[in-house]
């Protein structure tokens, strides 16, 4: 009796007994393991390295960086470890909306480490993101002209630019989206101070910005491996090419390769003004020819002869430079008739003319 007693006991606190509730799908862990299963089927990536090569060799910047977060094995072929993969992450030192000053002073601080001094040497590309918003405050005053004051604000900057030089970049990005129609003083400054601290650049870009003959004959004199120019919508350009002609004269002329200055306004000229139209005499004097000596490729669209003139650079500029211009030219864009190029691809048929 005792017994079933406590068998009828054991039954009814079975029956009593709260059945607990099945686990709940959760959408969360289905992903988290659809992310996992991804995850691990790109960690090991059952291709041969030469086709990943291939298909990495396709990507833009922005591709190769989101790729490179994949999985190692892609990381250490995009970043440079596997020997055969030429389009590699470029390191970008980027610049957004702030002073020469303040830039001038985080660099000067960085360069005190030697840690980071070394990683910033380790840069290629200088980007500046909104270069409008770039403006110099140190300095300003109403009883200057504009010159002074620039003057006196590169005279600041340049003692906090001591110490500071970024040997790695070669390539600078200093333009803009929309034209620069204000044409600040300040916004002088930091092109003007760039020049000094990039000593290995080879390729600049100015399009759209407050770029002058000036600025341009600053980083022709500071950076003589300059190869390539990029400065549309530019002012107050010298046509002779002295711009560019750089500190070591002659020497900076053997270099220089490509210039895109569309939409320009020259310099007017008023000594030997022209020599520049002569088609008959004097061969020496053309456009660029202070600079041209290794020229490649020019563009001058819709370039105008001086700021007073709607006019466009004349066709008697343009046949004289190509008849003139050395044998590396090889590719013209300009403002050229249909008639005048036909008659010049017939005296220099290795020259490309486009309009």
């Amino acid at each position: 009796m005792k017994l079933a007693s406590k068998n009828n006991n054991t039954s009814s606190k079975k029956k009593n007994r709260k059945r607990s509730a099945p686990a709940p799908i959760i959408d969360n862990v289905i992903a988290t393991r659809t992310r996992r299963k991804t995850k691990k089927i790109a960690s090991t990536w059952d291709l041969e390295t030469p086709i990943i090569i291939e298909i990495v060799s396709w990507l833009d910047q922005d591709s190769l960086m989101n790729l490179s977060l994949v999985s190692k094995q892609l990381k250490n072929i995009i970043c440079g470890k596997e020997p055969g993969n030429k389009n590699k992450i470029i390191p970008v030192f980027e610049v957004a909306g702030t002073s020469p000053e303040i830039l001038y002073q985080n660099l000067r601080h960085h360069f005190k480490n030697k840690k980071t001094k070394k990683k910033l040497q380790d840069y290629t590309i200088m980007r500046f993101k909104d270069y409008n918003k770039c403006n110099g405050d140190a300095g300003r005053s109403t009883d200057y002209s504009d010159y002074e004051l620039v003057q006196i604000i590169n005279n600041i900057l340049t003692r906090i630019m001591n110490n500071i030089c970024l040997n790695g970049i070669t390539l600078l990005d200093f333009s803009s989206l929309s034209p620069d129609t204000k044409r600040n003083r300040d916004r002088l400054v930091l092109p003007n101070t760039l020049s000094r601290i990039l000593p290995k650049l080879r390729e600049v870009n100015f399009s759209n910005t407050c770029i002058d003959g000036w600025i341009l004959s600053n980083f022709s004199r500071f950076c003589p491996l300059l190869e390539k120019v990029t400065s549309n919508d530019a002012k107050y350009i010298a046509v002779d090419g002295e711009d560019m002609f750089g500190e070591f004269g002659a020497r900076h002329s053997n270099v220089l390769k490509e210039m895109y200055i569309d939409n320009t306004v020259f310099l007017p000229i008023s000594y030997y003004r022209e020599k520049f139209d002569d088609l008959n005499d004097h061969p020496e004097i053309f456009i660029f020819h202070k600079c041209c000596k290794a020229i490649e490729r020019v563009s001058i669209r819709n370039a105008r002869e001086n700021e007073y003139t709607d006019s466009t650079i004349s066709q008697n500029k343009l046949i004289k430079f190509v008849r003139n211009a050395p044998p590396t030219l090889r590719w013209f864009r300009s403002d050229l008739t249909l008639d005048n190029m036909t008659m010049l691809r017939l005296e220099r048929p290795g020259i490309e003319l486009l309009n």
